[in-house]
């Protein structure tokens, strides 16, 4: 450019600017010419002459004839055939790993002496937690919901797991988990084997060892969805909440409450009455959690609506046979 620079000073001429609609000229010749190509014309399989007459299968006709009794949608596409729900065939190819045979795991012989262990994760900062441990009691089918400020290290688990379940409830026999880091690494290992507690590992596929702490985290989800739809920043104060809800539902395996089955009593349901007291951060305390409970309500028969409707939309389109 410095070499052009000084060329251009022994010229006398002024440079203007034109816009390219206004100098189609220039724009034209500068461009390169690239001739178009047609694309290909695919090349029949069998020529027009082999073909004879259009194949028209029987199952068409059958089709058609099926049409009476099970007539079109009337937003069917146009120029498409509807076929009712007994001609359809199902050509998927199962990619599922096979499963192993069902192996259930020991019975325990009292509560709180075989735990599953598991981790929700990535939620929304609350109060500096970002991650729940769920501890299931096998026996009693019992929940302990440990907020954390993030995915903790082995040493860290094994803090947790004293302070919140061996100090109030004493040391288990066994423990499951996944094959999480916290879960294989020496430091757990040692500290469950100094305690004299058994220490088991579940994989992904044996659903039948891990199953009731991955439900549970299923329910603690919907619990925590519908507490915390309008205020997410505060699932970590709602936490109690749902393991209290939790742990006052009647287990279908047991017939009990996790409560009465640990206690060995039915200890009294939480009381609500409407009526206030004389102290106002009580009262505001129980406001807070009427106002938690009716949108709780409000969601739940939302869920329950839709549900039916969803179903009889489905019953009403395919109908059962007989």
């Amino acid at each position: 450019m410095a070499r052009w620079a000084l060329f251009f000073t022994q010229f006398e001429f002024l440079v203007t600017y034109h816009p390219g609609t206004k100098n189609s000229k220039v724009d034209a010749l500068s461009r390169r010419f690239v001739k178009q190509r047609e694309p290909p014309q695919p090349d029949l399989i069998l020529p027009a002459a082999a073909i004879l007459v259009p194949v028209w299968w029987s199952l068409v006709e059958e089709i058609q004839r099926a049409h009476t009794d099970d007539p079109p949608l009337a937003n069917c596409p146009p120029a498409k055939l509807y076929v009712p729900p007994q001609f359809r065939q199902q050509s998927r190819v199962p990619r599922q790993i096979l499963e192993g045979l069902l192996e259930p795991l020991p019975t325990p012989r009292w509560p709180w002496s075989h735990l599953s262990v598991d981790f929700l994760t990535d939620l929304t900062i609350s109060g500096g937690f970002t991650a729940v441990m769920v501890v299931v009691d096998q026996f009693a089918k019992a929940c302990k919901l440990i907020p954390l400020k993030g995915l903790p290290t082995a040493m860290q688990t094994a803090e947790a797991m004293f302070q919140h379940i061996f100090r109030n409830f004493g040391l288990p026999e066994d423990i499951l988990s996944n094959w999480g880091l916290q879960f294989t690494s020496r430091v757990w290992r040692a500290f469950c084997e100094w305690l004299n507690i058994n220490v088991s590992l579940s994989s992904g596929y044996h659903r039948q060892s891990k199953g009731q702490v991955e439900h549970l985290n299923q329910e603690i989800g919907r619990f925590l969805r519908s507490y915390c739809s309008r205020e997410q920043q505060r699932w970590s104060e709602f936490l109690p909440w749902a393991e209290y809800a939790q742990n006052s539902l009647i287990h279908s395996s047991t017939g009990l409450m996790p409560f009465q089955c640990v206690l060995g009593y039915q200890s009294p349901q939480f009381p609500w009455s409407g009526q206030l007291s004389d102290i106002p951060a009580v009262d505001e305390w129980s406001r807070l959690s009427q106002e938690v409970w009716e949108r709780t309500h409000v969601c739940l028969q939302r869920a329950i609506r839709r549900q039916r409707v969803q179903a009889n939309h489905c019953h009403h389109l395919h109908p059962p046979i007989g």
